[in-house]
């Protein structure tokens, strides 16, 4: 009997114990009781990428469509150099405060932030993974994963451009970002297994066994792929990350090992267009980010407000723009209890299409998120051609006008003795400048690789000198047309002789205009300010160069060439416009009150007023205007 009880002792504790390693299981999700009630972080993997901003935007744009009234923040990891941890510590203050009831997760830190997610979802956070997922699913706290593409076709994709770059064969070697990583492990690992299960198909190609880590930052990223370059006689640099793959098309660029060595793997368009069109990476693939942030936000929110009612196979919601989506169990997670969502298919970018990708991109961004058509790009084309040669017309119509200006004046002794005639010639001078240099040869000196752009004949030094003699004349004129208005006002209300304005204010009068416009054009230079500036599309002017670098933080030239247009021309031509403006009804009220004063003398001597006064100045005010005005 004693020995009977101690057994079934022995065996309850057993039963115990192996309960107890079994790994819990998140708790079932809450709903919310009204949508203003949902309060969203979005943490990805890193601060700074593009990629990221842009899932970011789709769920903006969600939660736009959605009239959501709840909040959505945007809060990437602070820690740059171990967001794995940041994330892990970011979820577990958020499930102390409370304040966020559910978690948009792009996870960086592998199982590593299991714990933390299972806490907080059994706390009423919910989190739902996106990009890259929590290995063990349900168990690790996620309620389930917004896949971009389903992960095993990943693998073919990328052993399938390896063997299109390579028809012959070469060594591979393979750049990832962070080790942790689940989705570029998971891609790898795909990878791998289509390669060793086709031995027919890709026997040719040979991976390094080494697989090299950048951590999605861009300097480690950049000297990992030089790594590769000095220990490994490759053919070509496989990175399953937008990071790495700029940075190792930029390592083989810049040793110009091109035509040797080929990149290829997961990036941007408009990061990777330069080195598809130079054959650095004739080939990528990619998803859209902003339509993966998109569902994300539309996922999170259809289980919160309970219209996605249980997690399950088959599951299915609406997913806006995007159509019908069906939860399915995740069969790239073996045993776990792990569900997701696949947003689309991959997109092939090479030099045929990488173009009308990134325009489209950036035209969507323009007009706010419409749909870009191919129809509205055939236009397009047409309008890029319209601004290279209505600029020649025009530019040269007005060179024309201002040279007839200048000849008139200088060509008569007379005419060229007045300050204010001479003021004129300075405006049409600088004015023929800007219209020879800029407008007439609009398109011309532009770098002949200059995409989208027809007409691009020229080079990166032409180019500076187009920028170099537009911003001399452009910046010289506004000023040149303030001048002129400030010899009217001294003249008009402060009654002074053109020949004392001459004398005291005449060098001032020329000296500033000439001093802005050739003194900034002269800063720009070693600025490397002048660029083609292929945004308005007919010159070389202010312009950071790749375009639109600005948004991947990559310029060669032309660093916040935004800021510097509004120091070298914008502000001041509103200045002007508003000193022009204050001056002229200064003057006009001037005029008007000495010619009811000669109105009232002359009716009382008995004459009829002569208005000569008024005449001359209103003649000269107009002749003045029209030139600043419409020149």
């Amino acid at each position: 009997m004693q020995i009977a009880s101690v057994l079934l002792l022995l065996s309850c504790l057993m039963t115990t114990q192996r309960q107890d390693r079994r790994p819990a299981v998140a708790s079932a999700f809450t709903v919310v009781e009204s949508p203003s009630e949902i309060r969203m972080a979005m943490v990805p993997k890193f601060a700074n990428l593009l990629v990221f901003e842009q899932a970011y935007g789709g769920a903006v744009q969600a939660y736009e469509e959605l009239s959501s009234k709840g909040e959505l923040q945007y809060i990437p990891p602070e820690t740059p150099t171990d967001s794995g941890a940041a994330q892990i510590d970011f979820i577990s203050r958020a499930t102390v405060s409370q304040f966020y009831n559910t978690i948009l997760l792009s996870n960086n830190a592998g199982d590593g932030i299991a714990g933390a997610a299972l806490d907080a979802s059994n706390h009423g956070t919910s989190i739902v993974t996106w990009d890259s997922p929590i290995p063990s699913g349900k168990q690790g706290g996620e309620e389930f994963f917004v896949s971009q593409v389903d992960f095993d076709s990943t693998g073919r994709v990328m052993a399938d451009m390896a063997k299109r770059i390579l028809p012959q064969g070469g060594k591979v070697a393979i750049l990832s970002a962070a080790r942790e990583a689940t989705n570029q492990n998971q891609w790898i690992s795909a990878m791998i297994e289509v390669m060793n299960s086709d031995a027919e198909k890709y026997g040719s190609l040979e991976l390094i066994d080494e697989i090299v880590y950048g951590n999605d930052d861009a300097l480690v990223s950049f000297q990992m792929a030089n790594y590769i370059l000095d220990t490994y006689p490759v053919s070509l640099i496989m990175a399953p990350t937008s990071v790495g793959i700029t940075q190792a098309s930029r390592a083989v660029s810049e040793r110009q090992l091109c035509d040797s060595i080929k990149v290829s793997g997961l990036g941007l368009p408009v990061e990777m267009l330069d080195h598809t069109l130079s054959g650095c990476a004739p080939v990528f693939a990619l998803w859209s980010f902003v339509d993966l942030g998109y569902l994300t936000y539309y996922a999170a929110y259809r289980l919160k407000t309970g219209e996605l009612a249980e997690v399950k196979d088959g599951a299915a919601f609406d997913a806006g723009r995007l159509g019908t989506k069906v939860l399915q169990r995740d069969p790239t997670r073996g045993n776990f209890d792990a569900y997701r969502v696949i947003m689309g298919d991959f997109t092939l970018y090479d030099r045929n299409n990488i173009e009308r990708a990134v325009v489209n991109s950036a035209l969507q961004n323009d007009l706010k998120g419409q749909q870009y058509t191919f129809e509205q790009r055939y236009i397009e084309k047409y309008k890029r051609k319209a601004l290279a040669i209505i600029p020649k017309v025009t530019g040269m119509i007005s060179f024309v006008f201002s040279a007839y200006i200048v000849y008139h004046v200088l060509f008569d002794p007379k005419r060229r003795r007045s300050l204010k005639n001479r003021l004129l010639v300075g405006i049409s001078i600088h004015d023929m400048i800007a219209d020879l240099f800029g407008f007439f040869l609009s398109t011309w000196p532009m770098p002949a690789d200059t995409w989208l752009v027809y007409g691009a004949v020229g080079t990166t030094q032409s180019c500076t000198m187009q920028g170099f003699f537009f911003q001399a004349g452009i910046g010289a004129a506004p000023l040149y047309s303030a001048a002129l208005t400030t010899f009217y006002l001294l003249n008009v209300v402060f009654n002074m002789s053109p020949e004392n304005i001459a004398k005291h204010a005449g060098k001032w009068l020329h000296g500033i205009p000439i001093l802005f416009g050739w003194g900034t054009a002269i800063a720009g230079l070693p600025l490397n300010l002048y660029n083609a500036a292929d945004r308005v599309g007919f010159m070389c002017w202010i312009a950071e160069f790749p375009t639109y670098c600005s948004l991947r933080g990559n310029c060669e030239r032309g660093q916040n060439a935004g800021a510097y247009r509004w120091a070298f021309l914008y502000s001041w031509v509103f200045a002007v416009f508003l000193y022009m403006t204050i001056c002229m009804f200064w003057i006009y009220c001037k005029v008007l009150k000495t010619e009811k004063a000669t109105d009232r003398w002359t009716k009382a001597s008995g004459q009829h007023p002569r208005r000569a006064m008024s005449h001359k100045v209103s003649i000269e005010l107009t002749y003045g205007s029209c030139l600043v005005l419409f020149r």
